[in-house]
């Protein structure tokens, strides 16, 4: 996901090439199709989260950026990326993106940031809004998955949430 990949349409199918010049197929409907200097278009807080929860069940892996495993800051920054906005990799440098929200204002697709200790002395985590107190984020043992911020210690270590996208 989030893969730059040349290639035509054909067949009902892409047709791409891959490295050492190898050609490979992908079926129409698991990508987009940009035209010479296009860019994908700028999606929502809506179409953000909807991109994270194909990832969902995606194991945890710490680096990882692909549906072989993926940390909290990789689902964000794929989800945003298939959405038309380029994130910094990790969760710190994404925390200083966006326009500042609170828990109280927020809306669907306002990403969050957690500390790992009530000191809250620095942003190691990251998730993003769903709504009604609902966050999906990427977290060891257990991968991709939808959390309340009322479950275990998460309301005690937000950080901070940051609008990235308009609804």
């Amino acid at each position: 996901m989030g893969t730059i990949l040349f290639g035509i349409e054909e067949n009902e199918k892409y047709k791409v090439t891959l490295p050492d010049n190898i050609t490979g197929y992908i079926d129409r409907f698991d990508g987009y199709l940009l035209l010479q200097d296009e860019e994908l278009s700028l999606g929502t807080g809506k179409t953000f989260v909807i991109t994270a929860q194909k990832l969902m069940g995606t194991k945890y892996l710490w680096g990882g950026c692909s549906e072989k495993g993926i940390d909290c800051s990789g689902l964000t920054y794929i989800a945003a990326k298939m959405n038309g906005v380029t994130l910094p990799r990790d969760s710190r440098p994404q925390s200083l993106e966006g326009t500042p929200v609170t828990l109280k204002n927020a809306k669907i697709g306002d990403q969050m940031f957690f500390s790992s200790t009530y000191r809250k002395d620095k942003i190691d985590h990251t998730g993003i809004y769903m709504g009604d107190g609902y966050f999906i984020h990427s977290s060891g043992g257990s991968g991709v998955r939808i959390n309340h911020i009322s479950d275990g210690n998460y309301s005690k270590i937000l950080m901070s949430m940051s609008r990235i996208f308009e609804n």
